[in-house]
């Protein structure tokens, strides 16, 4: 028995799959990268799309006792209050030419009363919730940044301007002997991206890694199922494929000539009959069910009819010969991926009167 594929039936193999391994391949790819995708977009727009309290919800919450919060209201508070801020960057020197980067003072003469009343007055708008939960100063590499946060973006706006005011024009004690340099021409609305936005950075991050592996991997994979598709294909399909247990008896010799390395079509015409006609001092059945190629039946009716003592019976069927004859030898010649399953099942059924030895060439 040899079943074990050779690099040439191997060659074979992904030669006669060819159209469905790369439909398969193509097919999987797709439904692969789709589901890919939509797992990502569908992913992030579940997370890019919360609910935001209200400034008054935040009020609340701010004004029961902590003990009365829970950790998820405080988590929703922070949120409410981190959307639709208003921000604007300055830099203060002082006299030493030094830059003041001290957040945490500048935080909190902002959120001084005297300072929250004068913002209030001039804003026309009352801070809610408190100042210490919605006004905040950051320091970038000694830019101060200046955060407005209320969970209501048309009262951000107007206490950010009033605050960039006040604190450009150096209106504030604790300025007045340094220097304000405006890094922005008026507070913005802080950048916050879009779902869209959001799934395309990711994206975007994600191409040197996840993407690229997921290409690679979904290639890799989309191979392995093709491959398996098409052997899927060769075990259940109704012709003899590569690797076909051809050994009905322990006393079968079977002759893989699919085996044979790169050879000429003349050369592997003369293995072929080399295969079927000898030992020569036989009288020989030859059974196929495909119609042998011209110059093979040529070199076979040549030693058939001939004077020597090689005699061939070639026949599509053992009921189509002569039952008077007898055979020294039963030869069934099996072309790979076209004879019939069913046909060479139903010779070895017949062949079993004949009472003689059996020789299968698989080519």
């Amino acid at each position: 028995m040899n079943l074990i594929p050779t690099w040439n039936e191997i060659k074979s193999f992904f030669k006669v799959n060819k159209k469905l391994i790369g439909i398969s391949i193509a097919g999987f790819l797709v439904v692969f990268l789709a589901l890919f995708g939509y797992n990502l977009l569908s992913s992030d727009s579940e997370i890019l799309e919360p609910e935001y309290l209200s400034q008054e919800e935040v009020v609340e919450i701010l004004e029961r006792e902590p003990e009365d919060v829970s950790v998820s209201e405080l988590d929703q508070v922070k949120e409410a209050l981190g959307h639709d801020r208003y921000t604007f960057k300055v830099l203060v020197e002082k006299e030493s030419q030094e830059f003041m980067n001290n957040q945490a003072v500048l935080t909190n003469i902002m959120i001084s009363e005297d300072v929250v009343s004068m913002i209030e007055e001039r804003s026309g708008v009352a801070i809610e919730p408190e100042a210490i939960h919605s006004i905040g100063v950051a320091s970038e590499n000694d830019i101060l940044r200046v955060v407005i946060g209320t969970a209501d973006v048309a009262d951000n706006e107007k206490i950010a301007n009033a605050y960039y005011d006040l604190i450009t024009n150096q209106e504030l004690p604790f300025l007045e002997d340094k220097t304000v340099y405006a890094m922005d021409d008026e507070p913005f609305l802080e950048e916050e991206q879009s779902w869209f936005d959001l799934a395309g950075t990711q994206l975007a991050e994600l191409s040197t890694t996840a993407i690229t592996v997921a290409i690679v991997g979904g290639i890799i994979l989309s191979i392995i199922v093709a491959v398996l598709i098409a052997i899927l294909k060769s075990v259940f399909q109704k012709k003899v494929p590569i690797s076909y247990k051809l050994e009905k008896d322990a006393k079968d010799k079977v002759v893989y000539l699919t085996k044979l390395a790169s050879v000429s079509e003349e050369q592997y015409l003369n293995n072929l009959a080399f295969a079927i006609e000898n030992p020569t001092s036989k009288k020989k059945l030859v059974l196929s069910q495909q119609v042998l190629p011209t110059e093979l039946s040529k070199k076979l009716s040549q030693k058939a009819v001939s004077g020597q003592q090689t005699k061939l019976t070639i026949a599509d069927e053992v009921s189509n010969t002569n039952p008077a004859y007898t055979y020294d030898e039963v030869v069934i010649l099996v072309k790979q991926n076209q004879t019939d399953k069913d046909w060479y099942k139903n010779q070895r059924i017949q062949i079993e009167k004949l009472d003689a030895p059996v020789t299968i060439v698989q080519y």
